[in-house]
C-alpha cells in the first residue's frame, strides 16, 4: 500500500479500495477470504475485514511515523504509549 512520501506528511488512514487493490481488486479480496461477492452477508464480512485492515495499516503508519520521529529527535510519544 502506498506509505507517506513525506517525513512531515502526517500519516492518512488508508481507503477500503487501497485494501482491496492490493488483492488484485474486490473480487480477489473477496476470493481470498472465502467470501462471495454475491451473497449479502459474504459482503458485510467482507466489508469487516478491510475495515479492520484499514484501522491495522492506519496504527502501522503512526507507529512508523512516531519512530521516524524518535529517530529524527522530533515529535513526542502517543497518548497512553510508554
Amino acid at each position: 500500500m502506498a506509505q507517506n512520501k513525506t517525513a512531515s506528511e502526517p500519516p492518512r488512514f488508508p481507503s477500503k479500495n487501497e485494501i482491496y487493490q492490493s488483492y488484485g481488486g474486490w473480487n480477489n479480496f473477496m476470493r481470498s477470504y472465502g467470501l462471495k461477492a454475491h451473497e449479502p452477508d459474504h459482503v458485510e464480512g467482507g466489508n469487516a475485514i478491510a475495515e479492520g485492515m484499514r484501522q491495522g495499516e492506519y496504527e502501522g503508519r503512526v507507529d512508523a511515523a512516531e519512530a521516524q520521529a524518535k529517530d529524527q529527535g522530533i515529535g513526542g510519544q502517543r497518548k497512553g504509549k510508554q
